[in-house]
């Protein structure tokens, strides 16, 4: 038996096991003792000298639990010298603690108190994984430890990366059969990555002698193959006869077999006997004997062929044991490389400092570390100890156990013992039990419910307890011994009576087959009981009575497992006007839908130019937008560009400030606050999206540009966010008085007025689909695992998980301070099928019968039985449901003046662009009629040759008169229709295009279908193709360039990216090199004054190289008039200043000077720079015209070089211009 606990007498030496049961006071308690160890308190039970908050080491295993802590020793120690100082304090430990000391030690021990409050910031408050941390950093040498290993939170992309090497190393070399043997037993590489991170390490192997038995199976598949062909080949004329005959008479299951799909698997199963192609053992086994679905009174002729064939797929699945090996093998390789990938980062996880530490105290340093810890930290209190796997008990153990001049006291509840899907092991629990015996202590009082709720979750689990393996399946291991409680002023009182504490709810003659219309049921009750109870506090019939308040919807907790009850019970509060919001710890904010449709955004915004991503995004379901104002788009081509052109300014937005600000943008611009809080659910999806948004801005700072950070999205999705941890862990979504839906392992810890668990009764029963390994623990609570298929160790880690279940069950019920209410009805399939109950397997279940068969009448009854035995619980029927609303409750309030930032805030560093250079470019006095050029911060391979386009007067964008391309409709859309096409025309070769016209004709057949060209395609193809083959004029004295058709594949490179940095460039020096060089003297608009700090970013549409000399070359689109002849060099160059294509080609040959300097040896800017081509393509099509070409001078690009490194631009760099 365990003795209660007192916490002025507790002894505060040796090692000691306090168990604490729900809402007796734990963390009080820590408090206390705490002080009784800063003041050295307890005579024969002190510690035996004062010990300093640098000294007591508290451990816990959340951040939240340390804070918590932290501030409630502060303050315990605070109002302790505050007493001793003889100020009045109201606390129930302290007067009694006062009391022990004569009046004149009082100041003494004030000042001492008042010390050890002002050092909290420096206590030993922990969670288990910060300490590790600091004892390896402190006692590198003892630890063996470098001293600057850094903490690597994301390990997800370490194991993606070592599961692909894996497939690299081992899969790709193999045969077929053998690969796809090896696919089913590890799945895809992500698959792989998961497997291997969680595979347990005692079953690590890296005996390659798998792959020898993998071969061995591989040639008896082979032969089986073999003989299956032979028999085939051998029967085909009979089969296939016999079959046709079925199909006629309807012999088959249709069901099973559609007659097309047999068709075609008797068509591919002859090409496979004739060695034409595989055996699909999923696909064509169907057709084997044992597979093939006949009607009743039929039956299959002897054909050994179709006997072979079901052989051949049997063989063809690979034995369990094998499948293990090579997870095990892949496992171990897997972690090995993470390993390999750490150490050469010099970096470890969580779970590496623990396993560091603990090797280190056993190794041969451990003696003098483990001394150094005790010096260190003499008292230990380790909370929430049932929490606590075999690693970390073994760590303290180490330390502390059986040492009577150190305090080492283990403080948690082995009846809330509920997260082993993190790791935590109740067995190890049961461990330190046995160790600490004879030293056991109970915190007997329930502080937090009321007498009524106390006694019934007490009849509860002593009902629970007199089955034969005890209330929580570990006989007298874990007992349960019931609490008492104080009494408690706040009363809730219903229609002028007290509520009941513990009241179960079910109907004797109502079951459920479909688990959907169960939960319906049980939700649309509780949910209308909710709405009752509401609706009575508004007419003044609920209410506390100290202080005296009516029900709130916030008094209301609903208690669910997962994701999926809770919709069904919000969907039920939703349409009863009840607005509620959720709260999990296992649920990831990267789960969401919200994350689907982010990223959609996020890569519609960094690829504007893409149209399908842009419609993808406006589609999405967060947005919401109606078919009108999607059907727009398809409508006017002038609304589509627009919508364009805001998404590349959500660009800028995304470069220059961050995606948090973008999203807000984004969100506002949408009006998708408004959108969302008119649905159900809306507070939710807000949350979920400002939640995401905030992770990414976090994560910016770490990752290379927008890309990376869509990437870094796209991998938290599939993974479910798993290495951000707590981080990604969704929030609740609103403070306001809203009824609170949380999940039975977040409420842990928390408590509510009044708590409803509506669907007690689910649960999931452990099967081979939870993983390829079941983990279980042995009679001694040593870990096991087994295959999938062994039935004994899924009956074992099943128990195992009925055990936690009623752990979970007992979490739940404890967390209410008024009361609480059970939803309970039968589940399970139809009486007339043989009633079998899907409640059986549930913690619920076994503590009313052990776990039988609960059919409703049998259900009904055994509530009963359980009431009877105390009135402490009371059985009532299902409440009736009802669909009326709760009116919204009428508040006065006055709007307040929005707060505005004092601070304009400014991005220090982006990557920026051609275009976003000329954002809010300015005309020149004379030159009024310019028109600004476009505004983007990105680059993208089809931005740069939209930017004139975008702008260009509205009537434009239709059709005008006009031969040739001359007559195509004008826009942004049909420019970046042109520029795609050439595109597609250079990866498959100017030349091969020029040679078969044919390629083009079909190419811009379907494409022009696709953009409603339909009627220009024939006169595109003719004239795309005279454009590849007319001379190409350069400048200065090289000679011209036959055409593009005349280039050797291998010389030219369509969409070259460059990328290169902009330290501190002010754009007006800039500006002001290109107006002095390029055409001196003419107008064209300014740049606006700014200083880029970054990256300068952009695609050139060709880069290709002649006769030693490279060039540029960039494709227009613009409209200079109604035929060739307009497209004269001066109107050109009229067209380059007006859009200032001078400042695009120079920093494209700016970028080509750079690439050739730094790999082609011998450069030099006059022998192989050719210069850039502008290829103004409605124009170019004669000889002659349409082509604008110009070396920059290499003193203007050096020049350059100089400025984007930020060099004094005085004197010598402007001579000579």
């Amino acid at each position: 038996m365990s003795e209660p606990l007192r916490p002025l007498t507790f002894p505060l030496r040796g090692t000691r096991l306090i168990e604490a049961s729900a809402g007796t006071g734990k963390t009080f308690t820590i408090a206390a003792l705490y002080v009784r160890l800063v003041l050295n308190h307890g005579g024969s039970k002190s510690f035996g000298r004062p010990l300093t908050p640098a000294e007591i080491l508290v451990v816990t295993f959340t951040k939240a639990a340390t804070e918590e802590l932290r501030d409630r020793i502060r303050s315990n120690l605070a109002a302790a010298a505050r007493m001793f100082r003889g100020e009045p304090v109201d606390h129930p430990f302290l007067a009694p603690l006062r009391s022990e000391y004569e009046p004149e030690q009082h100041l003494g021990l004030a000042r001492r108190l008042e010390l050890a409050a002002n050092s909290m910031d420096d206590a030993a408050i922990f969670t288990i994984h910060g300490w590790a941390q600091r004892m390896l950093r402190q006692h590198a040498f003892d630890s063996g430890q470098a001293f600057n290993t850094e903490i690597e939170e994301q390990l997800e992309p370490l194991w993606q990366e070592a599961a692909r090497d894996y497939w690299r190393t081992f899969a790709y070399p193999l045969s077929q059969t053998a690969y796809a043997a090896l696919a089913d037993a590890l799945g895809s590489a992500d698959r792989l990555a998961a497997l291997a991170r969680h595979y347990p390490r005692s079953l690590h192997s890296l005996d390659t002698a798998c792959y020898q038995e993998l071969a061995h199976w591989e040639a008896g598949c082979l032969a089986q193959e073999s003989r299956a062909r032979d028999k085939w080949r051998q029967e085909e004329p009979g089969i296939l006869s016999w079959f046709e005959n079925a199909l006629a008479e309807g012999h088959l299951n249709r069901t099973s077999h559609k007659d097309d799909v047999v068709r075609q698997q008797l068509q591919e199963l002859s090409a496979w006997a004739r060695g034409e192609t595989v055996f699909i053992a999923d696909d064509h086994g169907k057709l084997g004997s044992r597979r093939l679905k006949l009607k009743k009174n039929i039956a299959l002729p002897d054909f050994v062929a179709l006997e072979a064939l079901s052989d051949l797929q049997d063989r063809l699945m690979l034995p369990d044991h094998m499948s293990g090996r090579l997870q095990a093998h892949a496992a171990a390789w897997c972690h090995n490389r993470v390993e390999v990938q750490k150490k050469r980062r010099g970096s470890m996880s969580f779970d590496d400092m623990l396993h560091h530490l603990d090797q280190a105290l056993a190794g041969a340093g451990g003696p003098r570390l483990t001394a150094t810890i005790r010096q260190h930290f003499p008292v230990a209190l380790i909370d929430e100890f049932q929490d606590t796997d075999p690693e970390q008990y073994r760590i303290f153990r180490q330390v502390y156990s059986q040492r009577e001049d150190l305090g080492f006291f283990m403080i948690g509840d082995p009846k809330q013992a509920i997260y082993g899907f993190r790791g935590a092991d109740i067995y190890t629990y049961l461990a330190a039990r046995r160790d600490s015996k004879g030293q056991h202590f109970t915190l007997d009082t329930n502080f937090r419910s009321v007498p009524p709720l106390v006694a019934g979750v007490n009849q509860v689990f002593e009902y629970a307890g007199r089955r034969p393996q005890g209330a929580f399946l570990l006989g007298d291991e874990i007992p349960f011994e019931s609490v008492g409680s104080r009494e408690k002023p706040d009363e809730l009182q219903w229609n002028g009576r007290p509520l009941a504490g513990l009241t179960f709810w079910s109907h004797p003659g109502l079951g459920f087959s479909n688990k959907s219309d169960y939960l319906a049921a049980l939700a649309n009750s509780c949910a209308s009981e909710i709405r009752r109870m509401l609706g009575a506090a508004r007419a003044g019939e609920a209410r506390f009575s100290n202080p005296r308040r009516p029900l709130q919807p916030s008094d209301f907790a609903i208690l669910v497992r997962d994701f999926n009850e809770a919709g069904a019970i919000r969907t039920a509060l939703a349409q009863r006007g009840l607005r509620s919001a959720y709260l999990s710890d296992r649920e990831s904010v990267f789960a969401c839908a919200e994350a689907t449709d982010l990223l959609m955004w996020l890569r519609a915004v960094a690829e504007a130019e893409r149209e399908s991503l842009v419609r993808d995004a406006l589609a999405s379901r967060t947005l919401n937008l109606d078919l009108a104002q999607l059907d727009v788009h398809n409508e006017n081509e002038l609304a589509w560009e627009a919508r364009i052109e805001q998404f590349r300014g959500y660009r800028v937005l995304w470069q220059q400030r961050g995606v948090l600000p973008l999203m807000r943008r984004f969100l506002e611009d949408f009006d998708v606050p408004r959108r969302l809080l008119a649905q159900a659910d809306g507070e939710r999806s807000l949350t979920n999206l400002l939640h995401l948004a905030e992770l990414l801005q976090s994560q910016a700072s770490q990752l290379d540009g927008e890309q990376a950070l869509i990437r870094f999205l796209a991998d938290q999705i599939d993974s479910g966010g798993h290495d951000l941890g707590e981080d990604a862990v969704l929030r609740l979504e609103s403070d306001e008085d809203l009824i609170k839906v949380i999940t039975f392992h977040k409420s842990k810890g928390l408590e509510y007025p009044l708590v409803f668990i509506p669907f007690v009764g689910l649960c999931r029963p452990l099967g081979k689909s939870r993983g390829p390994l079941i983990a279980f623990h042995d009679d001694q609570g040593a870990p096991c695992y087994a295959d999938a298929n062994d039935a004994e160790a899924l009956a074992r880690a099943d128990r195992e998980r009925l055990a936690e279940d009623l752990r979970l069950l007992y979490v739940a019920l404890t967390r209410a301070r008024h009361a609480c209410w059970v939803g309970l009805l039968a589940y399970g399939q139809d009486r007339s099928k043989g009633y079998s109950c899907k409640l059986a397997p549930s913690a619920i279940a076994y503590i009313l019968n052990g776990g039988c068969e609960l059919a409703p009448q049998t259900l009904w009854d055994a509530l009963e039985t359980l009431c009877h035995a105390s009135p402490a619980v009371t059985l009532e029927p299902l409440p009736p449901t009802d669909d009326v609303r709760l009116p919204p409750a009428v508040e006065q309030t006055q709007p307040k003046a929005p707060r505005r930032p004092r601070l304009k805030p400014t991005e220090s560093w982006w990557i920026t662009s051609y275009s976003a250079i000329l954002d809010g470019a300015r005309a020149q006095p004379d030159r009024a009629e310019l028109t600004a050029a476009p505004q983007e911060a990105g680059s993208s391979p089809a931005h740069e040759n939209m930017a004139e386009l975008r702008h260009e007067p509205a009537e434009r964008h239709f059709q005008a008169d006009g031969p040739g391309l001359h007559g195509l409709p004008r826009g942004a859309t049909v420019g970046n229709f042109l520029h795609n096409v050439l595109e597609w025309m250079a990866e498959q070769g100017f030349g091969t295009v020029a040679d078969h016209p044919q390629l083009l004709e079909a190419h811009l057949e379907q494409t022009c279908a696709a953009h409603g060209l339909e009627e220009w395609a024939t006169m595109l193809a003719t004239q795309l193709q005279r454009i590849i083959q007319v001379p190409l004029q350069t400048a200065g004295n090289a000679p011209a360039v036959p055409s593009l058709a005349s280039l050797d594949p291998e010389s030219y490179r369509p969409e070259l990216e460059f990328l290169f940095p902009a330290n501190t460039t002010s754009t007006q020096a800039l500006d002001q090199l290109v107006v002095d060089t390029v055409l001196p003297g003419r107008p064209r608009p300014r740049l606006r004054p700014q200083t880029l700090n970054g990256m300068l970013k952009g695609y050139i549409d060709l880069t290709f190289e002649v006769n030693g000399r490279y060039y540029v070359l960039d494709y227009k689109s613009n409209w200079l008039g109604e035929d060739d002849s307009w497209y004269t060099r001066e109107r050109m160059a009229e067209a380059m200043l007006e859009h200032r294509y001078d400042l695009q080609y120079v920093l494209y040959i700016l970028a080509l000077h750079r690439l050739l300097r730094s790999r082609l040896p011998g450069y030099r800017y006059e022998s192989h720079i050719g210069g850039a081509c502008y290829l103004f393509l409605r124009g170019c099509s004669s000889p002659g015209q349409g082509i604008f070409s110009d070396r920059p001078p290499r003193k203007l690009i050096e020049a350059l070089d100089e400025l984007f490194r930020a060099q004094s631009l005085q004197g010598e760099l402007f001579d000579g211009l």
